[in-house]
């Protein structure tokens, strides 16, 4: 009985030590970005800054506006229309599942000053003047993280893109670079039906992932494209993460 006792206590040993060796069962960097997404869902906090240019130029010598019937006619920005430039900045924390503590800025109007915003589930507050203010009726919020991560990384492919490990900030991560990543990004966030989510399907994507962890640390991706009367669009989006699981990030409602 104790020979048998003895055996199972050494199997077991090697059993931990093989666990041990091997990683815990882990498969080295990720082959998916639903992976990278799932291991950001799973961390209860964490802090972030996302920004994004949208920008549509106006031709110097428009042609003229097609109409309804005419190639470009069921786009909603015409030739003869204002240049289109959107700068727009998030910088804040996020707490699962649907908490975020940010400040709103605009950086291409520096004279704006940036608003400080809380959103809990259906629920947004504004900090306007010295008071908060509750946003009634706020709508849909696109801009958390879990979202773009989803919008962004979820349907990656990263099988054989292994690239370089690299040093953010501190933080070993794997670099890697897909070219013209077909992506629902525009869609899912501002709408199938607008120009945006019509032209906008396929990006440049530098995507940076923990190598202790697998989650996200930096995302990069840029989409370019021209309307069928020759007028450009791009849209280039910067997601930063970062103090995983910080104590100090408890998000409340203001009021």
């Amino acid at each position: 009985m104790r020979e048998r006792l003895a055996c199972l206590a050494a199997c077991l040993v090697l059993s931990l030590l093989f666990v041990a060796c091997s990683g815990g069962g882990t498969s080295g960097p990720p082959a998916k970005g639903a992976d990278v997404c799932d291991a950001l869902n799973k961390t209860q906090r964490f802090r972030y800054t996302m920004s994004y240019v949208l920008d549509s130029p106006r031709r110097q010598t428009p042609p003229t506006d097609p109409g309804p019937s005419q190639p470009g006619g069921e786009f909603f920005l015409k030739p003869s229309q204002p240049s289109l430039h959107q700068e727009i900045k998030y910088d804040g924390s996020f707490q699962q599942p649907d908490r975020a503590d940010f400040q709103l800025s605009t950086p291409d109007q520096p004279s704006q000053p940036a608003v400080r915003m809380i959103r809990i589930g259906q629920g947004q507050w504004a900090m306007l003047g010295d008071r908060w203010q509750i946003i009634p009726q706020p709508g849909a919020f696109p801009w958390g993280p879990p979202t773009l991560c989803d919008s962004f990384i979820s349907s990656l492919d990263l099988a054989g893109v292994v690239g370089p490990v690299e040093d953010l900030s501190g933080t070993k991560a794997r670099h890697y670079r897909l070219n013209g990543a077909s992506l629902p990004a525009a869609a899912q966030i501002f709408g199938q039906s607008s120009d945006f989510g019509k032209l906008l399907t396929h990006y440049d994507v530098d995507l940076w992932v923990g190598e202790m962890d697998g989650r996200p640390v930096k995302l990069q991706a840029v989409s370019r494209v021209t309307y069928p009367f020759g007028r450009d669009l791009s849209w280039s989006l910067s997601l930063d993460l970062g103090s995983y699981n910080d104590d100090k990030i408890d998000i409340k409602p203001p009021v």
